[in-house]
């Protein structure tokens, strides 16, 4: 199975490789608040903010699943972010339409 590499740097230059990456586990459908998290959301492509939302998403029914107190607050920020980030980009794309 492939890795997946988020790059943290903007992909004008896509012949070259990010100066700085993040690796996640290909194998999980969760990323924990320990999990790396890429700094800045718009220079991800849509599929991979996509992923990143699914596996926050899972992450964030997990801990309401097992944790009385409820979400950690890093999964809460990171879920409003993508969500952010998303909507932003919906917005964006309505405006061509």
């Amino acid at each position: 199975m492939s890795e997946i590499i988020i790059p943290t740097t903007p992909s004008s230059t896509p012949q070259s490789a990010p100066t700085d990456s993040r690796r996640l586990d290909p194998a999980s459908t969760f990323l924990a608040p320990a999990d790396q998290f890429p700094s800045e959301l718009a220079d991800l492509d849509l599929m991979t903010v996509l992923a990143l939302h699914g596996r926050v998403c899972r992450q964030l029914e997990r801990e309401y699943l097992t944790n009385p107190e409820g979400a950690d607050p890093a999964t809460l920020d990171r879920v409003e972010e993508l969500t952010e980030e998303l909507d932003e980009r919906q917005k964006y794309a309505s405006d061509f339409d």
